[in-house]
């Protein structure tokens, strides 16, 4: 079994900022973070050294016990022996620590190592010397065994750096995380809330992607969450809560279409596209340093099918009187939904990548549909799509027989 040691004892550097453990980076505590690092990696029961029993603690149990893993909390070194069997492999975590690089993820996963940084960089950022070249960065695996040797120190030791003293002795191997996470700021030790506030936005721009010409709905809804992402996050608002609101807008973008007008539907389901998408690249930021899950794909694939649909049946709705059963009326828009599809499926990069943006396709449709040729240009669009991924599957033939 792998089992994580938190350690909630250090205070920040700014007195009224509190514990280490409890500054927040985009709108969770340092201990949260480290609780998704430790359940990413297998983790299934959580041990927290702490001097009190403190309101955000009882957050992290229900967390953790919502994850199903078991929490414990203890207030000295050698409580932990009890905890620990020699069969187990003992996570330890740093105070301090800001877990955001995949990179370490992978690394503990493999087992056995204590994890090191060059020590002149290191050193600087708050990271402890373990020898003349390196640096701890904050976080090691070893056996549960190892952990009888806190038996033999005085009952007020430091659990965590006698922790790494005996993995050292016991000949751990050293794993080092490379120097840019530093830089970028996706592994590093804060000590106070202004540097964490100081850090989010430059750590926000290397984490979203850059703009790209041929999916501007995406790059409209990054540039949106770089701006204001984090104040959202901090006031407790979560992408499942955009997501959710995107699928409700699409909905009302139904009815809006069916009892008022057609455009203002056709624009509304473009914004509740663009909620969503806003919403999928918040929980790219709120998951950072967590347990990879596909629910975010998930929610992506769910929300383009509802908008998808939403977008056929209000041209379904401005498609005309001549025809009056909605089998017939739908076939236009779900066959213009399904070209779009096609081509963004044959093709990804490029200018076809604009074949799965729906921030362009409503504001073209609303434009047909206020000049009385919402059906003819839904066909053209169609056309388009159907000869734009035939000359692309054509071509893509003959390079292969080539």
């Amino acid at each position: 079994m792998r089992v994580a040691l938190l350690s909630i004892l250090d205070h920040a550097g700014e007195a009224e900022d509190g514990h280490r453990a409890f500054l927040t980076f985009a709108g969770k505590s340092l201990a949260a973070r480290q609780l998704e690092l430790a359940l990413g990696i297998g983790c299934e029961r959580i041990v927290c050294i702490s001097d009190n029993l403190a309101h955000p603690l009882i957050a992290l149990q229900h967390r953790v016990e919502g994850a199903g893993a078991r929490f414990h909390v203890i207030s000295a070194a050698r409580a932990l022996g009890g905890l620990i069997h020699a069969s187990d492999e003992l996570v330890v975590i740093a105070d301090g620590v800001l877990p955001l690089a995949a990179e370490a993820q992978e690394l503990l996963d493999r087992g056995n190592a204590v994890l090191t940084l060059p020590a002149d960089e290191a050193l600087d950022r708050g990271f402890e010397r373990i020898d003349l070249n390196d640096a701890w960065a904050g976080a090691l695996v070893m056996p549960g065994g190892l952990v009888e040797r806190l038996n033999q120190l005085p009952p007020d030791c430091d659990a965590v750096s006698a922790l790494l003293r005996i993995a050292l002795q016991a000949g751990l191997p050293q794993r080092e995380l490379p120097e840019r996470l530093l830089a970028e700021g996706r592994w590093v030790r804060l000590s106070s809330q202004s540097e964490a506030d100081q850090l989010e936005p430059q750590w926000l721009r290397r984490l979203l992607p850059a703009p790209d010409p041929f999916a501007p709905g995406n790059t409209l809804a990054n540039w949106l969450i770089g701006r204001w992402g984090m104040s959202l996050l901090d006031r407790g608002v979560s992408a499942r809560v955009l997501v959710s609101l995107a699928f409700v807008v699409a909905l009302v973008a139904i009815a809006l279409g069916w009892h008022f007008s057609v455009i203002a539907g056709l624009l509304i389901a473009m914004a509740g596209w663009m909620l969503g998408r806003s919403g999928i690249a918040l929980g790219q930021v709120e998951k950072s340093g967590a347990a990879r899950t596909g629910e975010g794909g998930r929610l992506a694939s769910a929300l383009e099918w509802v908008v998808d649909l939403a977008l056929a049946m209000l041209l379904a709705m401005g498609a005309g009187e001549q025809f009056t059963a909605w089998p017939d009326r739908l076939f236009g828009g779900l066959f213009l939904m399904a070209g779009l599809r096609i081509l963004a499926a044959v093709r990804r990069r490029g200018w076809s990548a604009l074949a799965a943006d729906r921030l362009i396709l409503p504001i073209i449709l609303a434009l047909c549909s206020a000049i009385g040729v919402l059906k003819e240009g839904a066909e053209v669009l169609t056309l388009l799509a159907l000869i734009a991924s035939i000359a692309h599957l054509r071509l893509s033939a003959k390079l292969t027989q080539a």
